[in-house]
Formats: C-alpha cells, sequence, structure tokens
C-alpha cells in the first residue's frame, strides 16, 4: 500500500488523526500496547506528539500551497 498525502491539507489531516488515536494515548486502556507504559514511556509517547503537531504546525504555515508536494509528483 502506497500513502502519499497529496497536499497539505491531506497530510495535516493525517497527523491530526494518528495524534487523537489510541495508538498514542499513553493510558489507551487495560488491553492496548500502552497500557504498561511508565512515565518514560508516557513521555516518550507525548514527545512524538509533540514532533507530530510541530510538524503540522510548520507544514500549515510553510507549506499551505503545496510546493514541496507539487516538487515530488513533478520530478519522479
Amino acid at each position: 500500500m502506497k500513502l502519499i498525502a497529496r497536499s497539505q491539507a491531506q497530510l495535516s489531516k493525517l497527523i491530526q488523526l494518528v495524534v487523537e488515536s489510541d495508538t498514542l494515548k499513553a493510558s489507551g486502556g487495560p488491553n492496548t500496547r500502552t497500557a504498561r507504559l511508565g512515565a518514560e514511556g508516557s513521555r516518550v509517547l507525548e514527545n512524538v506528539k509533540n514532533v507530530l503537531q510541530a510538524s503540522k504546525a510548520w507544514g500549515d504555515e510553510k507549506n499551505g500551497d503545496d510546493l514541496i508536494q507539487n516538487f515530488f509528483v513533478s520530478y519522479p
């Protein structure tokens, strides 16, 4: 499966879905992989979320016109 964000809006939506998903919740529930995380694991998850949110904010601010995606589509 090939996942390509065709626009910054799509990429931002994808990042937001990941950030809000159970995958990055430190207390995902008793049967989830993150249920047994300690303090350090919880900090790592928060750091990953922060990096994703910063990437989203940068992309929204600097790539709102989709120049990066257009570059890669134009030059395979």
